[in-house]
């Protein structure tokens, strides 16, 4: 759905009282505290809000009671699989430069310095010291690791969902 971004998925019921398991899809794992609601895609595409009751927390995931859903029944019915969003217009913006979230850069246009196209950012790799961009050739054939570095990224145009990248990178 355009306009809202993933912050987690229902994996399972918990308990007999609608509790639902979500694996967190955010760097901020109390994010489900701040909210007083989220939201999911109906099968016909359409946005449908969830009241959020209760959150609790365990070990990277969180427990969330929605009202409305007052069994483990109901809860796989309605819920399981689901991903849970939020507005766009509700994510904390970023103060740090040259610092994005996942889902502004995720399907970016990933150009050389003169323009010429080299793929598509399709997923990125945490490796501990850097992150480092898979792009894909346009046709999938061919795969580009780029470290999400400096020397190697030369301008991240968010709203035009472009980047440049040093051409020596793509080889």
């Amino acid at each position: 759905m355009t306009g809202y971004v993933n912050i987690g998925i229902v994996t399972a019921p918990h308990g007999v009282l609608g509790w639902v398991k979500v694996a967190l899809l955010t760097d901020d794992p109390d994010r489900f505290s701040s909210l007083d609601a989220v939201y999911f895609e109906e099968n016909d595409g359409t946005p449908r809000r969830l009241e959020i009751e209760g959150v609790k927390y365990q070990v990277e995931r969180a427990l969330l009671k929605f009202k409305g859903i007052g069994s483990p029944e109901q809860a796989v019915a309605v819920l399981k699989g689901r991903k849970l969003m939020i507005p766009e217009s509700e994510v904390p913006p970023i103060e740090e430069e040259d610092v994005y979230y996942t889902y502004q850069i995720i399907g970016m246009k990933v150009v050389d310095d003169e323009g010429a196209t080299i793929g598509i950012l399709e997923e990125i790799y945490s490796t501990g010291s850097n992150d480092v961009y898979l792009v894909r050739e346009p046709g999938g054939k061919t795969e580009y690791m780029v470290p999400a570095l400096k020397s190697c990224i030369r301008k991240v145009d968010v709203a035009a969902k472009v980047m440049v990248i040093d051409r020596k990178w793509a080889v």
